[in-house]
């Protein structure tokens, strides 16, 4: 298998930041979602310096946040583990994802106004659940239903045109 500069750049912006901020599984999952089963027989020590050689070059590329609404947003900051993918949250941790997004506002945009008709801000699954390997760890993170909306057409997008990150 070969490898250019294209696809490091591709799999350090799809991978190495969002791994650094939710774990090393994830990098190897989106690696795999590129390159299909052939990604199984690369030793991680190549996948390693893939993410050494194009990290760097792929931030300053591309800004720092190069996942767009995808991701820990620019303003995250504390954030609350995610008991699943599921989306019935319990009142204590609406309550808390409140208090976040009233103290640090939108993990994507900063807004502290959550822009629901509830008031509460969207637990925000982090990385997103349709991205996330099958187990992996998630945290919830304040955001606003303006980001939501637009980080789900994101994922959607990323999702049928079968290029994923």
């Amino acid at each position: 298998m070969s490898i250019t500069k294209t696809d490091a750049l591709f799999l350090s912006v799809g991978g190495f930041e969002a791994g650094a901020k939710v774990g090393g599984g994830f990098f190897r999952a989106m690696f795999r979602k590129v390159f299909g089963a052939a990604a199984d027989n690369v030793p991680p020590n190549v996948v390693d310096n893939i993410v050494e050689v194009a990290s760097d070059e792929a931030v300053a590329a591309r800004g720092a946040n190069t996942l767009g609404r995808v991701g820990p947003g620019a303003h995250a900051g504390e954030s609350i583990a995610a008991r699943s993918t599921a989306r019935d949250f319990s009142a204590a941790e609406r309550a808390e994802i409140n208090r976040i997004g009233s103290n640090t506002g939108c993990h994507t945009c900063g807004t502290t106004s959550p822009g629901t008709k509830s008031g509460n801000f969207v637990p925000d699954h982090q990385p997103p659940s349709a991205l996330n390997p099958p187990g992996g760890p998630q945290r919830l993170y304040p955001q606003c239903l303006t980001c939501s909306r637009e980080q789900g057409l994101e994922i959607a997008r990323m999702l049928n045109s079968g290029g994923g990150w």
